[in-house]
């Protein structure tokens, strides 16, 4: 048995390891478990036998692992590792960190010069690294213009178990594998993986399994990933954001369980995939890609390729946003597609507003599709738009599709003012929609929905007759919470509230910042305001001071700056202006909020007049708009009619005061004038 090293040399040890720009403690030293001790990690390595655990006594360095055995190293309590001159050569093993920290910085090679000299892990067939517990930490700044983090061989794995893996700054992938027959598996179980400013997050036909975690890609100068299997499952969490070429780029996508995944802002399409499934519980959010594509066909927000022994399916229930990107929503490219969509909102994309090329859709701003697809009925597809033809749907002449109907909530943002949707309309190249002058004006053709074969190019758009009635927002007002009180006296107290919605449109302007992925804005060129109006009988009087304004199902409270409250207009008892874009760019107002049209709520108190009569016949009006063109300072408008809004009357009889929402009413007054005080 080797004796154990005495402490004077530890002291010795460890000085040369200070000397090396490392603060460790001057009695560092490691250990195998159930053996020796030894000075260094590198002895340690050494002298381990095949399957040994070496526990780290202290934080260490190590020059480079070159391993031909099995070998765990345990930090216990999370003590460092830190590489200083060569990365790692696994040699068809398993190599475990666990309870480790791990540090790789300007790592450029491998202990085997002689050939993995340009990667700072690489193993070969059947090798696995695996972290649990662990963090590793990968940075190749100053390490060389050919440097790979993690090169793969042949039938690897690599293995996260509670740990965090980052791989920054390489000039060429984070994660690589070479030719073989593709059996390589990332595993991840409540673990995060980040690359940021490499290559490539993911390239290679991995199988990667995401359990409760967290995948984040991001500024990868080539593509997020290229060709990878991924299960993603449990509440996991995946980010493809602001990468060079393609966002997520796969063979199979399989999503389940609570899970996300976001495309956003990368330079080609945001996903490229064979083969789709969401389920019913999944988020996906697509948006702002196609930043710097070179034609309409990789500029999608998904690139659909298609398998033809698989069908794709996202189902109805999942929350899946397909926005603002330059080319289509989703361009189904080959015969072989398949692909069934049960929800989604699609809109907004196509025009390539993104790029400095100006290249949008070609054909099919919605969905453009060659192969087989079906659009559910809860689907949301509008103001999308193509250079040629079909602005919202393109069916190839050897496709099918299937669609439901538009929805009078749609807007069409082609008009001005915005008109509602009544339908799909011929939008053909050379025959376009257009009802609103030009040389097509008379060549408006109705669509019906269903399954179509053959040739499509539609638009959801309106008719000749354009009709804006549904654009106005209802309105709902109660007192005291109800639709009808009765038993109200001469100086009672009585809380209104006019209940409208958000106009989920505006949901349609949204941005995301260029200087930060999560920053969600309207751009400063819409102007939004939803306004409320109220005419309170002469026998209400009105306390301002307790005015308030709520937004969304949980009634979080609108600070007074984002409203304004004004008097005496006209026949009004007041109107309450709300900056809704103020407010959403600030915070005060979610997407969600706008996409799902949730409520917004003005409350006030008012009293009841002591000059209120039995059977003396009043009445309170309400109503809204949400309309930049609304009347602000100009005549009253009539409350009976109201150009655009939902309104709310209340009448006030006999005993007492009536106060009804767009449903009839009362409020009764039971007691009668009080005496003017002598």
């Amino acid at each position: 048995m080797r004796m154990k090293w005495k402490k004077i040399f530890l002291v010795c040890s460890a000085a040369a390891a200070m000397s090396a720009g490392m603060s460790v403690s001057v009695f560092a030293q490691v250990h195998i478990e159930g053996g020796e001790s030894y000075g260094t990690f590198d002895e340690a390595a050494a002298a381990a036998a095949d399957g040994a655990v070496i526990v780290l006594d202290t934080d260490e360095t190590t020059t480079g692992l070159n391993l031909s055995k099995n070998l765990t190293v345990d930090g216990v309590e999370k003590r460092k590792l830190v590489f200083t001159d060569k990365g790692i050569a696994l040699w068809g093993k398993a190599l475990t960190f666990k309870n480790c920290d791990v540090e790789m910085t300007g790592i450029g090679s491998t202990p085997y010069t002689s050939e993995w000299k340009w990667m700072t892990i690489c193993a070969s067939k059947d090798a696995e690294l695996s972290l649990i517990n662990s963090e590793m930490m990968m940075d190749a700044k100053g390490a060389a213009n050919s440097t790979h983090a993690i090169y793969f061989c042949s039938n690897n794995k690599l293995n996260l178990k509670e740990s965090t893996l980052e791989i920054r700054n390489y000039p060429q992938d984070a994660l690589e594998w070479d030719d073989g027959d593709g059996g390589y598996n990332v595993n991840m179980e409540n673990s995060t993986y980040i690359s940021d400013h490499n290559r490539s997050g993911f390239t290679g036909t991995f199988y990667a399994t995401i359990d409760n975690s967290k995948v984040q890609v991001v500024n990868s100068a080539g593509n997020g990933s290229n060709g990878t299997y991924y299960t993603i499952k449990n509440g996991s969490e995946v980010l493809f954001d602001n990468n060079g070429s393609w966002g997520i780029s796969a063979w199979r996508i399989d999503m389940s369980n609570g899970s996300s995944l976001t495309a956003t802002n990368n330079g080609y399409s945001g996903i490229w995939t064979r083969v789709l499934n969401v389920d019913k519980t999944c988020k996906v959010d697509v948006e702002e890609n196609g930043k710097k594509a070179f034609s309409p066909n990789n500029n999608a927000g998904i690139f659909f390729q298609g398998n033809g022994k698989y069908k794709s399916t996202i189902e109805k229930g999942a929350d899946v946003t397909i926005m603002n990107n330059a080319g289509s929503g989703i361009r189904a490219n080959q015969a072989i597609c398949d692909l069934t969509i049960g929800s989604a909102t699609i809109i907004n994309n196509g025009t390539g507003i993104q790029n400095k090329d100006k290249i949008g859709a070609d054909f099919g701003g919605g969905v453009y599709n060659i192969g087989t697809m079906h659009l559910g009925s809860s689907v949301i597809l509008y103001n999308n738009h193509a250079a040629n033809g079909a602005d919202d749907i393109y069916n190839g002449a050897n496709a099918t599709i299937k669609f439901g109907d538009t929805s009078k909530e749609w807007l069409l943002d082609d008009c001005d003012p915005y008109h509602v949707i009544d339908g799909w309309y011929d939008d053909t190249e050379g025959s376009r929609w257009n009802a609103h002058g030009g040389e097509n004006e008379h060549h408006i053709v109705l669509v019906n929905s269903g399954n179509k074969s053959g040739i499509l190019q539609i638009k959801a758009a309106h008719g000749l007759e354009a009709d804006d009635k549904e654009s106005r927002p209802d309105i709902d007002k109660k007192a005291d919470g109800e639709d009808e009180i009765k038993g109200v006296k001469p100086g009672d107290v009585v809380t209104f509230t006019l209940e409208s919605h958000l106009p989920a449109r505006i949901s349609g302007f949204v941005v995301r910042s260029d200087s930060n992925a999560d920053k969600m804005f309207i751009p400063e060129k819409f102007s939004e305001r939803m306004i409320f109006h109220d005419v309170m009988s002469k026998n209400l009087e009105f306390d301002q001071d307790t005015l308030k304004v709520t937004v969304g199902n949980d009634g979080s409270v609108l600070p007074k700056e984002y409203y304004k409250v004004e008097t005496g207009k006209g026949d009004e008892t007041f109107r309450v202006n709300i900056y809704l874009i103020a407010a959403f760019n600030d915070g005060y107002i979610t997407y969600d909020e706008l996409k799902k049209a949730e409520p917004i709520v003005v409350s006030y108190d008012a009293s009841v007049s002591d000059k209120a009569i039995d059977g003396e016949k009043v009445e309170n009006r309400a109503w809204v708009n949400d309309s930049e063109v609304d009347i602000v300072d100009g005549p009253v408008i009539d409350p009976d009619v109201p150009s655009t809004g939902g309104m709310g009357t209340k009448a006030f009889t006999a005993a007492g005061i009536a106060l009804m929402g767009a449903a009839a009413g009362a409020v009764i007054v039971t007691g009668k004038r009080k005496k003017k005080e002598q």
